[in-house]
């Protein structure tokens, strides 16, 4: 009967060790899984951001072709040609835009011009019809 209780509590001990390291395993899991959902959480707010910022960057293009274009009136692109814009402005933002004339309508004398803005490899366009 001594011998029996003795190997009981040899046992046990093993017992114990083995259920510890089942606990640790399951939090060592719960925690990567919730470290790789915030990671990822992470990533699309710093998504989200950069996709704003271009769009920022595209509309000021927007507005610095359309001062270009109205103090310019005499200039008349054609179609694949660029608008000029103010490049410094962009690059001091950490961005940059460029516009391109898509399309020219001769008979109502009007443009097409599509506006990209780039911002941490995000881009936006804006369209504008002039």
């Amino acid at each position: 009967m001594e011998i029996e209780t003795k190997l009981l509590k040899k046992d046990s001990g093993q017992v114990i060790m083995f259920i510890i390291f089942v606990v640790l395993f399951l939090v060592l899991f719960v925690s990567l899984f919730i470290s790789k959902n915030l990671l990822r959480q992470a990533k699309v707010s710093s998504s989200v951001v950069s996709s704003v910022q271009a769009y920022y960057i595209a509309d000021t293009g927007t507005e610095n072709a359309l001062y270009y274009l109205s103090e310019n009136e005499e200039y008349s692109p054609g179609v694949g040609s660029s608008v000029p814009i103010d490049g410094n402005l962009f690059t001091s933002l950490g961005g940059a835009v460029r516009a391109k004339v898509s399309a020219k309508d001769e008979g109502a004398n009007t443009l097409t011009i599509d506006i990209f803005g780039t911002y941490k490899n995000t881009s936006r366009a804006i369209q504008l019809f002039w």
